[in-house]
């Protein structure tokens, strides 16, 4: 591929994802048993050919830092390019439901003006997703166009996840306008949304940058519809699979949809694999009247209970007598003896007492938010000391 650049931009919080993810940025919301939503842009980077790649920091960067830390999983600890931890912008009134805000940009103009690529990669961080960027950057300098969107044609998408932008498309794929926040209802066909992820000319960039130095609450993809007339904006259609973390209900589906060989296939078996932070777990132990269906199970975990399309996290500990189904059990978290759950979306060191009934429903999964768990690690590694 043509020497290019990337930009992750995780200095962003969802109108709908706060409830996901109150104590952590969204691109540290786990995914999959082991999984970072960072890593699925990242990791389609570097398959890409990418050694350059920055990534916006929210506020609350500690989770990402510690995730990425020098980058040695993505082949990124490297003398020559690799990761760049880029400060974002103070997120205000006006940031909500925004991704690639110009005051990002502007604030980390530097790594723009140092580069010596023609194109940049820009993506955001709440799409589970395996792309290859390849034949994006090759159309986009084959056609002589200044930007080149991707997307997907979806039918029939939620009114909590409508918060993004559908393309409109002339014959030959480039882009006419782009609708911001549109009727989730719309027509009955597949429409083509936006999947925040798009490559750009550097040049441009800067001039954006420049041009709207006192406008840092604007997003790119205004400033891209504002002068859609003056800019040759070409199109790219996604045909793989694509989960949207814009809510706690989308969050839910998506960990639901990995439970199909199809989906993980194409995301983690196939020729371009999705990488994330090693760590050195233990196999999981299954006890003598423990049973597993159709679920994902990560290393560390202690099994004695019933566990059935469900996605168990790093560390979970389940009892004798335990049911769960149908539910997210992120890392460390505990589930007492015969405990039923059902439909329940737990967070991390979350701590579920014996004999325990919790259910949600598969439109409103119910999420758990408990620290004690926390708190007997902390004991318990007192105590050892």
């Amino acid at each position: 591929m043509r020497k290019v650049n990337g930009i992750i931009s995780c200095n962003y919080e969802g109108i709908h994802s706060r409830e996901l993810s109150p104590h952590r940025p969204l691109a540290a919301t786990m995914v999959g048993g082991r999984y970072r939503l960072l890593d699925f842009a990242l990791s389609s980077m570097v398959n890409s050919g990418v050694t350059t790649i920055g990534v916006i920091t929210p506020e609350k960067y500690r989770s990402i830092l510690d995730h990425i830390g020098a980058g040695k999983p993505w082949n990124l600890d490297r003398k020559n390019g690799g990761i760049y931890i880029l400060p974002g912008s103070e997120f205000g009134l006006f940031s909500q439901g925004k991704k690639f805000l110009m005051a990002d940009l502007q604030r980390n103009v530097e790594i723009l003006e140092r580069s010596s690529v023609e194109y940049i990669i820009v993506s955001g961080c709440n799409q589970v997703m395996n792309v290859n960027f390849t034949p994006v950057v090759d159309k986009t300098a084959d056609l002589q166009a200044d930007i080149c969107l991707i997307y997907k044609n979806i039918k029939g998408i939620s009114a909590d996840e409508a918060s993004g932008q559908v393309l409109t498309l002339a014959a030959d794929g480039s882009v006419l306008d782009i609708i911001m926040n549109p009727d989730a209802a719309g027509s009955k066909e597949p429409r083509p949304w936006f999947i925040d992820a798009f490559v750009i000319k550097r040049s441009l960039l800067l001039k954006m940058t420049d041009g709207y130095s006192g406008h840092g609450n604007m997003d790119i993809t205004q400033i891209i519809q504002r002068n859609i007339q003056r800019l040759k904006v070409q199109s790219y259609e996604h045909k793989g699979y694509l989960g949207r973390v814009e809510s706690l209900r989308s969050y839910y589906q998506c960990n639901m949809d990995l439970l199909n060989h199809g989906v993980r296939h194409e995301l983690f078996l196939g020729e371009n694999k999705i990488f994330t932070k090693v760590k050195e777990n233990p196999p999981t132990k299954y006890g003598a009247w423990s049973q597993a269906e159709d679920s994902i199970i990560a290393g560390g975990c202690t099994v004695n209970g019933k566990i059935e399309r469900t996605v168990l996290f790093r560390g979970v500990q389940v009892e004798t007598g335990a049911v769960v189904k149908n539910s997210i059990i992120m890392s460390d978290s505990y589930i007492g003896k015969d405990s039923i759950l059902e439909n329940v979306i737990l967070d991390k060191y979350t701590y579920i007492t014996d004999r325990s009934q919790i259910k949600g429903k598969a439109e409103e999964p119910l999420l758990i938010l408990d620290r004690r768990m926390k708190l007997i690690h902390r004991e318990k590694e007192r105590e050892q000391v």
